[in-house]
């Protein structure tokens, strides 16, 4: 599961995210962010991409059409 901190890292509470092996989560300001997660695991890999738009208190699945 994906967590969020308000308070510097004093404590965490999980959020509305599936759970994944999360690689990469980031934030390009306060409130907007992306996650990257593989949700298959070993030779069944699939890598989903997630945004927030509300500083990390929910994802939601970006639609990747190969």
């Amino acid at each position: 599961p994906l967590y969020r901190t308000t308070n510097g890292g004093a404590s965490w509470k999980p959020v509305d995210a599936p759970s994944a092996a999360w690689s990469y989560v980031g934030f390009s300001d306060a409130t907007h962010g992306v996650a990257i997660g593989d949700f298959g695991g070993g030779k069944q890999q699939q890598w989903r991409l997630y945004y927030t738009t509300d500083a990390g208190r929910s994802y939601h699945l970006v639609s990747i059409v190969p």
